[in-house]
């Protein structure tokens, strides 16, 4: 299933015709709105009409966290605060101010994610909102109501009512940290049962707590398919990227970000398919753009065609920084 397939199927060239539009109109609306980005690129001797193409973008100097820091709060803001809906914080000194259009964006971007994890309009969802997935709750639980799917509000309760409620209302999908997945599946099995006996047809949670041995033990425990979502605090909390059910990296969503793989040494670009240092450029965010931004998380990139249909290259991650 494809949520948005004019766009997550778009032919190359016109994803990169796309890009390079938004590429365009996101470095001068930085440039004009902001004292950073005006004497960045003018140290650099750059001036936005220098960047007419994505290849262009290597010319700009990297965006770091320590720059995010020292800009704190408003520094970075391309609109007034008054236009700012939601400041999304982050560890330490670290803040994203996002407009209610960059809102909407990013509720597109969830159910997108979700679809990809085959989230429906007839799926039955529930959230297990622990502390680790705490912060994009709200966001995620819209998004699962807006592609149509039942969405059932669970609050504290242990593992064994968490257990009642999954079968009670047949929950198709369920969002929760791996360990979670792991206890209810060790819950089952003290009970006599075993977690291929749950309505559940997939099992949907964030890429950075997931690494390859949890994910061994997750397909130990379940025949339900296990999906993950990308997302970065400093950048978007979720949704820049997802799995979708070919299981062979994250797609990301190129139409709102364009990512470059480096040498975290050089800081030159490396090639389709090394792994580097992924960096991230937001390309439609209107209260705070971020050009160039290093995540510290790395991966490759595939642009190789997926048999899922989507057109969006897919991420390979191997090490998240922490967050």
């Amino acid at each position: 299933m494809i949520l948005n397939p004019a766009i997550e199927a778009l032919p190359l060239q016109k994803k990169t015709d796309l890009q390079t539009e938004r590429l365009r109109a996101i470095v001068e609306r930085a440039y004009r709105k902001t004292g950073f980005y005006h004497q960045r690129l003018s140290a650099s001797q750059l001036e936005p009409a220098m960047l007419q193409t994505v290849e262009t973008i290597a010319k700009l100097p990297f965006l770091t966290t320590a720059d995010l820091a020292a800009n704190y709060p408003y520094g970075l803001l391309t609109v007034p605060v008054s236009a700012i809906a939601r400041f999304q914080q982050g560890v330490g000194n670290k803040a994203v101010g996002l407009t209610q259009q960059d809102i909407t964006n990013h509720l597109e971007l969830l159910a997108r994610s979700l679809v990809a994890g085959q989230v429906s309009s007839g799926s039955v969802f529930m959230m297990i909102a622990a502390k680790e997935v705490m912060p994009y709750a709200p966001a995620l639980q819209t998004a699962a109501e807006g592609i149509g799917a039942t969405v059932i509000e669970q609050h504290g309760l242990n593992v064994k009512e968490l257990l009642k409620i999954i079968l009670n209302f047949g929950v198709t999908a369920l969002f929760a940290s791996p360990e979670t997945f792991l206890h209810l599946a060790e819950t089952l099995t003290t009970l006599g049962f075993s977690a291929s006996e749950l309505p559940l047809l997939s099992l949907l949670c964030d890429a950075r707590q997931l690494d390859n041995p949890l994910r061994h033990k997750l397909r130990q425990a379940y025949s339900t398919p296990i999906y993950t979502l990308y997302g970065h605090t400093d950048i978007l909390s979720m949704g820049m990227a997802a799995e979708c059910p070919e299981q062979n990296g994250l797609h990301l969503q190129e139409d709102h970000f364009y990512a470059e793989i480096i040498d975290p040494y050089t800081g030159q670009p490396v090639p389709d398919g090394q792994t580097g240092e992924l960096v991230i450029t937001t390309l439609t965010r209107e209260g705070m753009p971020l050009l160039r931004y290093r995540t510290a998380d790395f991966a490759c990139l595939d642009r190789s065609p997926c048999p899922c249909g989507r057109t969006l290259a897919r991420l390979h991650f191997s090490c998240f920084a922490r967050q």
